[in-house]
């Protein structure tokens, strides 16, 4: 594969002498996909890093007892050894850099070559070396199962939510197909979500923060919110608390925001990120996917209050300002 980058240096990577030829063709297109005009590697250093960590991918799976001949036959468990292996030997942080390097470049391999759904799954939702530092922190096992519960509370969440939007618009253009119960709760969703003003149901308080979820994301949902966007983009809960709403979306591919970092001294509290956003229906495996989903959920709750930030919840009715707090 011939490489020529925007710093005026050439290359050429042949895969000639590696092991596990069924590979070479998907990753030679792949490696030109990632090193192209569009792919983001476009110097000699970047495009040499991405080669040497194609050529220990291949290496190593060439030697494991399983050996996946082809792309088709790569497993889960491959990729959670090679992230293992990689971490044991260079450490944590550059064992999950080459680990999130390989899996971007398998991302990009053509479809006719792509693997089994969930088998990157564990190099972008997990955090950054919890799973294997040796003194502290989860097993693969118990951060599996974390991870799985917060993914499927923020399902329903999502679905909550969605429905909830759905019938009060259906309200606000006649709802002449609902029943009378279902126009009931349409006309309330549709009130509540005109004024931020949530009706007491005389039920107690757990009664109208549920009613309350129907439209907006509450105090109880940010538990599963918080667990699975840092363990989506590796980043502290104090790196992410106040998650902006501004971002950019790089051709369908990236989401690029700003995040607030105060503790790393004076003149580097900003820091720019870029975050993956994955394939359509996958938004829940990958970080960028994951950041316009909350903005989709939220964006409601910012715009009755007016706030810059993803984290718009609902916390109850300020009579005084007469908006969400």
């Amino acid at each position: 594969m011939h490489f020529h980058g925007e710093d005026g240096r050439d290359a050429v990577f042949s895969f000639a002498g590696l092991p596990l030829p069924g590979w070479h063709q998907a990753l030679a297109a792949a490696l030109a996909e990632r090193t192209g005009p569009a792919g983001g590697l476009r110097t000699l250093a970047s495009a040499n890093h991405t080669w040497g960590v194609t050529k220990r991918l291949l290496r190593f799976l060439a030697r494991q007892p399983d050996s996946p001949p082809e792309p088709a036959r790569l497993t889960r468990s491959h990729m959670e050894k090679f992230l293992r292996h990689r971490s044991e030997t260079m450490g944590d942080a550059y064992g999950w850099g080459e680990a999130r390097c390989a899996g971007r470049l398998l991302a990009n391999m053509p479809a006719g070559w792509r693997f089994r759904q969930g088998v990157l799954d564990v190099i972008f939702q997990r955090v950054e070396g919890l799973a294997f530092r040796a003194k502290a922190g989860y097993s693969d096992s118990e951060l599996r199962r974390i991870v799985t519960a917060a993914r499927s509370d923020v399902i329903k969440l999502r679905h909550r939510i969605r429905a909830g939007h759905a019938l009060a618009a259906r309200c606000q253009q006649g709802g002449g197909e609902l029943t009378g119960l279902q126009r009931q709760e349409a006309r309330l969703l549709e009130g509540m979500a005109a004024t931020g003003e949530v009706p007491r149901p005389g039920r107690g308080a757990r009664a109208r923060q549920e009613l309350a979820g129907r439209l907006f994301v509450t105090r109880r949902d940010m538990w599963p919110l918080m667990i699975l966007l840092v363990a989506l983009t590796g980043r502290s809960p104090d790196a992410l608390k106040e998650l902006p709403a501004a971002h950019r979306v790089l051709e369908n591919l990236a989401v690029e925001l700003t995040l607030v970092k105060r503790r790393r001294g004076e003149g580097r509290w900003h820091e720019t990120v870029t975050w993956e956003i994955g394939p359509p229906g996958r938004e829940l495996h990958h970080p960028g996917g994951f950041y316009l989903l909350l903005n989709e959920l939220m964006a409601h709750g910012r715009q009755l209050s007016g706030s810059p930030l993803v984290w718009s919840i609902w916390r109850g009715w300020c009579r005084r300002a007469r908006q969400p707090l």
